[in-house]
């Protein structure tokens, strides 16, 4: 299939690391994206649209060869080969438009059994003694030592005590 030419011409530039970056407008917004020209390429070459759009807090991109049907896809997932919907890529610091790859993880959530698992396991650590007040070494209740459980003020014995 024919490259489709892009509406908005990428920038190709150097980060302050030294490595090759492009720097990708972004239709309807002022914004622009940030992403390594190896990343750039790849993507060009598996058949991704230079024109990318930010909506929803993330940039996306179609695929040149999508159906009317088809949804444009986030960069970031398409770049770390996510197709777990249970995954989610997040930015290290907090930046959608920095599309580097020292820039991107994943996390992952966990599934209804690893949660009671994880839960089932602390049950028993409370259990067991771990997390009661003696096992770590508090045998005497807040008010007796606090100081405010009988006296008016903290610390101190009100006027007409003894």
């Amino acid at each position: 299939m024919k490259p489709k030419k892009p509406f908005r011409t990428p920038t190709l530039t150097h980060d302050p690391d030294g490595q090759a970056v492009y720097i990708v407008p972004l239709s309807g917004t002022q914004y622009a994206a940030h992403i390594l020209a190896e990343d750039w390429e790849d993507l060009q070459r598996r058949g991704y649209s230079p024109n990318w759009c930010f909506t929803t807090g993330s940039v996306h991109s179609r695929r040149l060869h999508m159906t009317a049907k088809d949804m444009p896809e986030r960069i970031s997932r398409v770049l770390l080969g996510v197709t777990d919907s249970r995954t989610y890529v997040r930015f290290r610091d907090r930046n959608p438009l920095n599309l580097r790859r020292d820039n991107l993880y994943t996390l992952k959530l966990k599934t209804a059994e690893e949660r009671d698992m994880e839960m089932s396991a602390r049950r028993r650590q409370r259990l067991n003694g771990w997390a009661s007040p003696s096992a770590r070494g508090r045998t005497s209740s807040y008010r007796q030592t606090s100081g405010y459980g009988r006296t008016g003020e903290w610390g101190k014995a009100p006027s007409g005590a003894r």
